[in-house]
C-alpha cells in the first residue's frame, strides 16, 4: 500500500535543530516547541549504531529534558539484547495527554521531526501515547509506511528480505490470549521471565501497577505458576491476598468494564474471599503508598510496572525488612535515582536491570522485522528468544537463581 501524501499544517512548531550534549559519538538532542499551545518537546538520540537508534515517544504534564535522555540512555542499553543491536533515542512531551489538543500535539512534534523519524530514530508507544495513533500520523501527515521505517529497513537488508514495516501494524496488534495483544504479551512474559530466572521457587510477588505491564505479567506469573501475587497497588489504593490474587478474575471484570473503571472500582464490585482493599489516604504521597504496601504484603519480589522514579529509599527499606530479595522493574527507570539502586545492589538485593526485564516487546518487534513469517509458531519461537536471552545476561552478570544460591552457600561456609 502506498502511503498517503502528507497533510499540510500552517503552523506544526519548530525544532531547534541539534545540541551535542553528550560525550558519546552520537549523542543529538532537539529542542521543540509548538506554535499553537505551550507544548514542548525533546527528542534525544543517545546512540546510532548500524544508523539506527529505536525507542518510544511519550507524553506528560512534567516531562523534562533530563527524563527523556535518562530513557534514551536506558534504550540503548535495552538495545543491547537485539541480533543485531542497534542505538537508543527517545521522545518526550511536556503536555496534558488528557487535553483534547493531545493528538494536535503529537502530530505537531512528529512532523518537525519528520526526517529524523525517515532516517534515524524509529518509534513507538509509551506512556500516555498510542501506537494507533502514532502509526496513523506516520501514515497521512509524514508519508512514511510506519513510524520504524528506518529500522525496518536496516533489519531487512540485515536478514536479505524485502522491508517487513507494512506488516507490522497488524502483527503487534494481533490477539494473543483472552485479554492481550502479541506486543503486551511478549512485555510480560519478560517480566515474568526475569523473575522465574532471577527469584527461582513460586515467589510471592507484589506488582504496582495493573496497566498493561502489570496485568500481563501479573497474568503470565500466574497463569504459568511462576509466582504468587499477593498484591497490587494502583494509584487509589492496593489489593492484598497472602493465598494470592485471583489475576484472571481480575482481568475477566476489566475486560467486561470500562477501560476508564478505577482499579477499586473492579476489586470492590464483588470482593473476592481474601481479598483486602485498602484506598489511597486523603494526601497521601505516591511514596507513601507504596511503602505501605510493601510493608502490608511483605513480598519476596517486588515488580514496579507504573510510574517511573518511584521506588525511594524509604520503599527498598521497608521492602527488605522482612521477606525482600529481588526487584524486577516492569517501567522503566523505575528507581529515584541512581544512587538508590546501586546502594541497594551493594547491600545483597538482586535487581534485575529494567533493559532486560523488560525487553520482550522490544526483542519481538525487531525479530519480527527479520522474518517473513508471523505465524503462531514463529511468534512463540521468539517469545523463547526473549527468555534466552535474558537468562544468557543474568548467567554472564551473576543475577542468575543458581548464581545467588551458589554464592549464599559459599557465604555460609566462610
Amino acid at each position: 500500500m502506498t502511503a498517503a501524501a502528507p497533510r499540510r499544517l500552517s503552523r506544526c512548531g519548530r525544532s531547534e535543530g541539534e545540541h551535542v550534549v553528550s560525550t558519546t559519538q552520537f549523542a543529538k538532542v532537539f529542542h521543540w516547541r509548538d506554535d499553537l499551545t505551550e507544548a514542548e518537546g525533546w527528542l534525544v538520540i543517545d546512540s546510532l549504531i548500524g544508523g539506527v537508534s529505536g525507542g518510544g515517544l511519550f507524553m506528560h504534564p512534567r516531562v523534562t529534558l533530563s527524563e527523556v535522555a535518562d530513557l534514551a540512555a536506558t534504550m540503548t542499553l535495552k538495545n543491547t539484547l537485539q541480533r543485531p543491536r542497534f542505538g537508543g533515542g527517545k521522545g518526550g512531551i511536556r503536555f496534558d495527554p488528557a487535553s483534547p489538543e493531545a493528538e494536535g500535539v503529537l502530530r505537531r512534534f512528529m512532523i518537525a521531526h519528520r526526517d529524523v523519524i525517515a532516517r534515524e530514530w524509529s518509534t513507538g508507544a509509551d506512556l500516555y501515547t498510542s501506537r494507533e495513533v502514532i502509526e496513523r500520523i506516520a501514515r497521512e501527515d509524514l508519508a512514511l509506511p510506519t513510524a520504524f521505517t528506518a529500522m525496518a529497513a536496516t533489519l531487512a537488508r540485515h536478514a536479505g528480505i524485502p522491508s517487513q514495516a507494512p506488516a507490522m501494524p497488524q502483527r503487534l496488534s494481533r490477539t494473543w490470549n483472552d485479554h492481550a495483544t502479541v506486543d503486551d504479551a511478549a512485555t510480560g512474559h519478560s517480566v515474568a521471565e526475569s523473575i522465574r530466572l532471577s527469584a527461582g521457587g513460586r515467589p510471592r510477588v507484589a506488582i504496582q501497577g495493573f496497566g498493561s505491564v502489570g496485568s500481563n505479567t501479573a497474568d503470565s506469573l500466574t497463569s504459568r505458576g511462576i509466582g504468587l501475587v499477593t498484591g497490587i497497588c494502583e494509584k487509589d489504593g492496593y489489593l492484598v491476598d497472602h493465598d494470592g490474587i485471583d489475576v484472571a478474575e481480575l482481568l475477566r471484570r476489566r475486560a467486561e468494564g470500562t477501560d476508564r473503571a478505577a482499579f477499586g472500582e473492579l476489586v470492590r464490585q464483588d470482593p473476592q474471599r481474601g481479598w483486602k482493599w485498602v484506598p489511597r489516604g486523603a494526601g497521601q504521597s505516591d511514596e507513601d503508598l507504596l511503602t505501605e504496601f510493601v510493608a502490608v504484603t511483605g513480598p519476596e519480589v517486588l515488580t514496579p510496572c507504573a510510574t517511573r522514579y518511584a521506588v525511594t529509599d524509604s520503599v527498598m527499606r521497608e521492602f527488605v525488612r522482612d521477606f525482600g530479595q529481588v526487584v524486577v522493574c516492569g517501567a522503566n527507570n523505575a528507581f529515584s535515582t541512581h544512587e538508590v539502586k546501586a546502594h541497594w545492589i551493594r547491600q545483597g538485593v538482586t535487581i534485575v536491570p529494567e533493559w532486560v526485564s523488560n525487553s520482550g516487546a522490544a526483542i519481538l518487534f525487531a525479530e519480527l522485522l527479520k522474518t517473513e513469517r508471523a505465524d503462531r509458531e514463529t511468534i512463540q519461537a521468539i517469545f523463547a528468544t526473549v527468555t534466552e536471552r535474558i537468562e544468557e545476561f543474568l548467567v554472564a552478570h551473576g543475577l542468575h537463581v543458581d548464581n545467588r544460591k551458589r554464592t549464599q552457600a559459599d557465604a555460609a561456609h566462610q
